[in-house]
């Protein structure tokens, strides 16, 4: 018997904030998850880092964490396999409204 082990993805809204000192989880208002990291926005060093820094912080294989939307922009769409929106911002140490 085959096994489904494709695992759900789940959408954030994600504002980053690129140079900062360091990498690190801000806020989460009004459905935005708000992130700073540390490297710099060039050849896509910064979109990097966020998929390093959430992969680190959830506990999640770099591959379950991509960017789905706002490549070249701050404000992105950010998908994560197998994690519910709540749990994400949890294991982010933050709270706010509603993933």
């Amino acid at each position: 018997m085959e096994q489904d082990t494709t695992a759900q993805k789940r959408y954030l809204s994600v504002h980053v904030s690129p140079s900062a000192r360091c990498s690190e989880a801000i806020a989460f208002k009004d459905g935005v998850l708000y992130l700073k990291v540390a490297a710099p926005p060039s050849r896509g060093r910064a979109n990097e880092a966020l998929i390093g820094f959430l992969s680190a912080r959830l506990g999640v294989r770099k591959s379950a964490v991509t960017i789905v939307k706002g490549h070249l922009s701050r404000d992105k769409i950010v998908a994560v396999s197998g994690m519910e929106p709540a749990e994400i911002i949890t294991a982010l140490g933050l709270s706010g409204g509603r993933p």
